[in-house]
């Protein structure tokens, strides 16, 4: 939008939490609608109805009828931050006799990571129509800068507070259950919990009720009670404000076998995380925070206890392994920059 300032662009989603996302970022500056069913026939009428001169597909959205239709059509399909993970790769290659086929009509594949380029082209991908750009995610997480110390009136320097983010299905009780453990040597922390997806609000709140424990809901107060050491983040497009005022992130998918969600998000705030063992969807983005000390892997729920009380009591120590995840994110990005000379070449 930058760079082509007058250009009409149309994005799409395919969930609830990905549309506000979209408003939130964008408002109405873009146009938004939920992607159809992947039938050529639907597709068909959603190109008669935008008529694109490009289609940008991101990470792995490949809707195998969408990349046909504008095949035929002769509009440009480009795979942008493309992600093929091992475990994509052992399914897909099942089928590479019907996957290999709509990869050939892409018109480019521009792979975060070298584990992606690598995967694309055992399913039968071009190597000329694969470009290794790296991933977007470090250059949008480089972009945010820590705007405030209080949120919903907590404040970041009063009480210290443990922020999970986009979590699952028993994540949350594995949060629960550290805390009860953590409050016995700090019983200021706060935890704040952010489920990934907005149907789980209410299934989160009534775990809570569960609790011997009380809580609030920041769509029900606009001010967080000092002395409320739980917190439901139940409203959207909040979870970056929320990251601003952690001294921990948890990032959720993680103990749970989703693959883990953006470890670079809290990072870019300098704020250190845990994740659980799952983190195969940004392998290479969690390997190198881990490596440098910005992330330490969590199996359960006593290593959540553990690491956590270590950076609780030794807040230096937190300090240098968030200023760490900042530093990656500094020395890795570039990465938009490469991906927007590509689709520059095929606009």
């Amino acid at each position: 939008m930058q760079e082509e300032p007058n250009a009409q662009i149309t994005i799409t989603t395919t969930t609830s939490t990905g549309s506000a996302r979209v408003r939130d970022i964008f408002g109405k500056t873009v146009h938004h609608f939920y992607l159809p069913f992947d039938l050529q026939i639907s597709m068909s009428l959603m190109l008669n109805r935008i008529k694109p001169k490009m289609v940008l597909i991101t990470e792995v959205e490949l809707w195998p009828n969408l990349i046909h239709v504008c095949w035929k059509r002769k509009i440009p399909v480009l795979a942008i931050n493309a992600r093929m993970t091992d475990r994509s790769v052992k399914n897909y290659i099942k089928i590479k006799y019907l996957f290999s086929p709509m990869l050939h009509k892409l018109s480019h594949i521009c792979a975060q990571g070298e584990r992606d380029y690598k995967n694309y082209t055992t399913l039968g991908a071009d190597k000329s129509r694969i470009t290794l750009t790296q991933n977007i995610k470090f250059d949008q997480a480089a972009a945010q800068q820590t705007k405030q110390d209080t949120f919903k009136g907590i404040n970041k320097n009063a009480t210290p507070t443990l922020v999970a983010g986009s979590t699952h299905e028993l994540e949350e009780s594995a949060l629960l259950s550290a805390m009860k453990q953590l409050w016995k040597t700090h019983p200021t922390l706060r935890l704040i919990i952010v489920p990934r997806h907005p149907e789980r609000f209410l299934t989160v709140k009534k775990i809570l009720e569960n609790q011997n424990e009380s809580f609030e809901c920041t769509s029900e107060s606009q001010q967080i009670s000092p002395n409320t050491r739980l917190v439901l983040l139940d409203e959207m497009g909040k979870l970056n404000s929320a990251y601003q005022i952690a001294n921990i992130a948890f990032v959720g998918g993680s103990l749970a076998d989703k693959g883990g969600h953006n470890a670079l998000e809290p990072a870019a705030l300098s704020v250190p995380v845990i994740m659980g063992p799952n983190t195969y969807n940004n392998p290479l983005i969690c390997e190198i925070l881990a490596q440098r000390g910005a992330l330490v892997i969590v199996k359960n729920t006593n290593d959540i206890v553990s690491q956590c009380s270590y950076w609780l009591s030794n807040p230096d120590k937190a300090l240098n392994c968030g200023n760490a995840g900042r530093q990656v994110l500094d020395e890795n990005s570039g990465a938009l920059e490469k991906t927007w000379f590509k689709i520059k070449s095929f606009y």
